[in-house]
Order: structure tokens, then sequence, then C-alpha cells
């Protein structure tokens, strides 16, 4: 996996998870020889996506847009995603993530809900998959995506 140009990182949670992912950020970065690392974030994490290191450009999920015309915004944010990147990580468990992570490329990580009946479909499709798990700190659960790759860190 040495030849990775093109990252994507899908955080769609809280402000504090996407500022906690930069430690990811840069281990990615230094490791890959400084790829292009794109993010799709939630609209209202914007503003702390911005102020991420060696980011290139930030795609965002709209829940306004979601009200409003929930397909246009999903068509959008897929064709703008599309089997653009070499690997895509996604940080949250939802379908939704989990679906965009395997849409931007062939070879995508995701969390995956440990106990729940309905992560099946995701470990047959994702490259690799880690538990997400609630009782430790974001930090840990967003360097499982390191481990996955075999990154040290």
């Amino acid at each position: 996996m040495k030849k990775i140009k093109k990252i994507l990182i899908i955080i769609q949670r809280s402000n504090g998870d996407v500022f906690l992912s930069s430690s990811l950020i840069r281990a990615l970065y230094g490791y890959y020889d400084s790829p292009k690392i794109d993010l799709l974030v939630n609209d209202d994490t914007f503003a702390i996506a911005k102020m991420l290191p060696h980011i290139g450009f930030i795609h965002q999920f709209s829940y306004q847009k979601k009200k409003d015309n929930r397909w246009l915004q999903e068509k959008e944010l897929i064709q703008a995603i599309f089997r653009k990147y070499d690997l895509s990580i996604n940080l949250t468990a939802s379908d939704r993530s989990v679906i965009y992570s395997l849409m931007a490329s062939k070879k995508s990580i995701s969390a995956i809900e440990r106990n729940n009946v309905k992560s099946w479909w995701k470990k047959l499709f994702l490259s690799y998959y880690y538990h997400f798990d609630s009782s430790r700190h974001i930090l840990v659960n967003n360097s499982e995506p390191l481990n996955c790759l075999e990154i040290k860190h």
C-alpha cells in the first residue's frame, strides 16, 4: 500500500472528533510521503476541519440539504468522491459513511459496531475494519486505521 497518493477521511461526528483526527492525518501524511488528503465532514464541523494540517479539500454533508432534497445531496457527494481516492478511511460506523468510504476507493477502512447485527455487510465489502469502542478515548479509536495499515504510531 505504499503507492497511496490520495486519501479521503470521513468524519461525520462532532467538532471534537474532527479536531482529534489530526494525529491520524499527521501519521498518514508522514508515512505516505505527503499524499493529498481530503475530508468529508458534516457542515457544522467545517470550521474545525479547516484548521487541520495537511488537508486539501473538504467535502461537506448537510443535514439541512438532506431535509430539502436528500437524493440530490447524495448524488452530488458520490459524484464528487467516486473512485477518486487510493484509500478511504471512515472514522464513523454509520451505514451512510461506510457507503461513502466504499464508493470513494477500492481500499477502504471503517469503524463498525461490535454488536450490531446490521454490520455483517460492512465486513464483506470493506478492505479493513475495526470495532468502534465507545469505552475508549476517541484518539485510540482514531488510531485504529493506522493499526490496520500496520503503520507505527
